[in-house]
């Protein structure tokens, strides 16, 4: 399953701090990135260009995302809506959780702040599937 982080309706925007909350009894967040240390959130470039990312973490124990970026200039700053990054989830058992995004702040070029609101969000998980392996044992 994969999840994505967007933006809506925004004008200048040149930075962005999201942080979310997620039961990891349920699900953990899949690494984009095996060799970063840590689990890693996938920036995606199609709206705000992610030219220095600050942060794209994913703490699977304690259950807490954050991704922070901002462009560098040349860039200009963007409006209008898209997404900025994807969380890629591995459920771990059936069920529904509240994911609430704890903090998020927009950001200007000129480092002032745009406001902001988000909306609820909830992932549903069902029961996984069974998985056939074929056992190839050598002579």
């Amino acid at each position: 399953m994969s999840v994505t982080i967007y933006v809506e309706n925004v004008v200048d925007l040149y930075g962005l701090d999201v942080r979310m909350v997620f039961d990891p009894l349920y699900a953990q967040v899949v690494d984009s990135d095996p060799v970063a240390p840590g689990v890693q959130i996938q920036p995606l470039d199609g709206f705000l260009s992610p030219d220095f990312v600050v942060r794209r973490s994913a703490d699977n124990t304690t259950g807490q995302i954050r991704y922070a970026a901002t462009q560098i200039s040349p860039s200009q700053p963007v409006s209008g809506s898209g997404a900025v990054a994807r969380i890629d989830l591995h459920g771990i058992q059936p069920g529904t959780i509240a994911v609430p995004i704890t903090q998020v702040e927009l950001a200007r070029n000129d480092g002032t702040s745009i406001p902001a609101t988000t909306e609820a969000c909830a992932w549903q998980f069902s029961q996984p599937r069974p998985l056939f392996l074929p056992l190839v044992t050598i002579q």
